[in-house]
């Protein structure tokens, strides 16, 4: 259990730096030594009082060189207004990400909140007891961090039972669906992401009738890196990579070699393979070194 112990502090006025004001809040981060780029966090909430500054939740990711955090918080502020909020500070200012809801007026004191948190790729989706409240896009997705929990307020936050529960990144193929680019699926993408700690799917994992564009978005979102085979020219998988490259999402290109690039992706690096024996064993060491990069990252 962690009890944050806030207190009312000053703070100068945004709008006029020289005027300086007495009822600001205290804030407060705490780290665990849990490091998380996708997975599940979870604590139970509770405020000892309500005011027109409080807000706790759980940091999805940060970086302590830059004090940039990313927070899924319940908060009752009055130039906010929502009450379930993912919210982003750049080192000096707070930015809501697209997808508050709820009344931020409406927030209780002395009621344990159940607060869970998945991130997915580029996807935080927020519960609170129960009902899912937001789903926010986060672009680029989440580098590997320190989770935690912030607090904001002027009186006690309790927060009992944080939890945070590492899930194994996800790669999204994409590559035609024949021969022999099944053969390279199944005998080097696969095995490989697999060893390297990755679930990897491939997009006619899902293709079928019920198969829709939303369902490929929500994939790549999803996922921490997109691979793409480009070697035949496919109008899906160009898709696909485009709308990868929109969301800034790491996206590893692959291309048998002597393949003649198409001009607007002439400028990206691609991995290059040969089918042969020799061929192959480059091919694995390139995969696993850019992954290794991605997944460092």
């Amino acid at each position: 259990m962690a009890v944050f112990h806030g207190k009312m502090v000053p703070f100068n006025d945004p709008n006029d730096p020289s005027t300086m004001h007495n009822d600001g809040a205290d804030s407060g981060v705490l780290l665990a030594d849990t490091a998380i780029s996708s997975g599940l966090l979870s604590a139970n909430i509770t405020f000892d009082e309500v005011t027109d500054k409080t807000q706790a939740g759980l940091i999805l990711w940060s970086d302590p060189s830059t004090s940039e955090i990313i927070v899924a918080v319940l908060s009752r502020q009055p130039w906010t207004g929502p009450m379930f909020v993912i919210r982003r500070f750049d080192g000096k200012t707070w930015h809501d990400l697209p997808g508050s809801s709820g009344d931020g007026s409406i927030l209780r004191a002395k009621h344990s909140y159940e607060v869970q948190v998945r991130v997915e790729g580029s996807t935080a989706t927020m519960t609170v007891d129960g009902v899912q409240v937001t789903k926010s896009f986060i672009p680029a997705g989440l580098r590997q961090s320190s989770a935690g929990i912030y607090c904001f307020s002027r009186t006690k936050v309790t927060i009992a039972d944080f939890k945070v529960e590492p899930e194994r990144p996800k790669a999204f193929v994409v590559m035609q669906f024949t021969q022999p680019f099944n053969e390279l699926w199944t005998g080097v993408v696969e095995p490989i992401c697999r060893n390297k700690g990755v679930d990897a799917k491939r997009a006619d994992d899902d293709y079928g009738p019920g198969m829709i564009i939303s369902d490929v978005v929500a994939s790549i979102r999803e996922s921490a890196v997109v691979i793409a085979e480009i070697t035949p020219t496919n109008a899906n998988v160009y898709y696909e990579v485009g709308y990868a490259h929109a969301l800034g999402k790491p996206t590893i290109l692959i291309a048998e070699k002597g393949t003649k690039l198409p001009f607007d992706i002439s400028g990206f690096r691609v991995l290059m393979y040969e089918n042969s024996i020799d061929g192959k064993a480059k091919f694995e060491q390139g995969l696993i070194k850019h992954l290794d990069a991605v997944l460092s990252q």
